[in-house]
């Protein structure tokens, strides 16, 4: 669904099926017009309208959006580095660890910067970027459960295990088993993440099918020989097809999957009261 309201957001007149769809659509529209009139954007608009032809309106306001949230993120990152917040100290070398994510930046996780992320802190940080930028927004610290263990030798360690099947359906099961946090099956219709971001566009979700079985070693016993079940086209697509056909039963129903998404997607709409 936030993709949907991207959609949306970038001025994409695409259908879609919810709730006051044709409503939120002309909320945008409002908004894109309320802004680019803003002497102030000005000269983004004449940049906008010297180089597109089309939506223009909606590609003015997306590159004002990218351009205060990038002044934003900046700031912010200026202010935990002179706190010394992104220093990590590895074989007695210093490094400044900060990575960009989407809308917001991942730091070292360490006592300092737990004992810094507090609500307290958080009204700090947002008066210093409304003060550097001249916009407000709220900072959040958001969980993130899913740890990714490292070995000490990982550069050293590669994923040659191969797997051998007997035929399309045992092969399907070792990819499903492989990917399944990544498919969902909402009402029969058949969803994969690509990113963070659910799509159910059939020519996306062929493509990520197609690049999980390429990626996967697959053989299988031949006679006396040992063959790749997976490396031509042909057997690909054969084999993208059997799971395709039979994704609603590899996967559970979740019958509400997408009014969850709808839910959820609401809390990224830029504004929540027009302009």
């Amino acid at each position: 669904m936030k993709t949907v309201l991207l959609c949306a957001l970038n001025g994409n007149n695409t259908k879609c099926i919810i709730p006051e769809w044709d409503k939120i659509l002309g909320e945008f529209k409002l908004i894109h017009k309320s802004i680019i009139a803003l002497p102030i954007y000005e000269t983004v608009l004449k940049e906008v309208e010297d180089i597109e032809r089309t939506n223009i309106n909606a590609k003015a306001v997306n590159r004002i959006l990218c351009t205060i949230e990038n002044d934003c993120l900046q700031s912010l990152y200026k202010t935990l580095d002179k706190k010394g917040l992104l220093n990590v100290v590895i074989d007695d070398c210093n490094y400044r660890v900060c990575s960009l994510i989407f809308d917001g930046l991942q730091i070292p996780l360490n006592s300092e910067t737990e004992n810094y992320c507090m609500p307290d802190n958080f009204k700090i940080l947002l008066s210093i970027i409304e003060n550097e930028t001249g916009f407000s927004l709220e900072i959040v610290k958001k969980t993130f459960d899913d740890k990714l263990d490292l070995s000490i030798d990982i550069e050293d360690e590669e994923d040659n295990d191969d797997l051998f099947i007997l035929d399309d359906g045992d092969a399907a099961e070792h990819i499903v088993a492989k990917s399944a946090e990544c498919m969902i099956n909402c009402n029969n219709v058949r969803y994969v993440k690509k990113g963070n971001i659910w799509t159910c566009d059939d020519k996306v979700l062929n493509s990520i099918v197609y690049g999980w079985i390429y990626k996967t070693s697959l053989k299988m016993n031949n006679g006396k020989n040992v063959v790749f079940y997976n490396r031509d086209k042909t057997s690909i697509n054969k084999f993208v097809d059997v799971i395709l056909e039979n994704w609603s039963n590899f996967i559970p129903n979740n019958p509400i999957f997408v009014s969850n998404m709808l839910i959820n997607a609401k809390e990224y709409l830029p504004f929540s009261n027009g302009v």
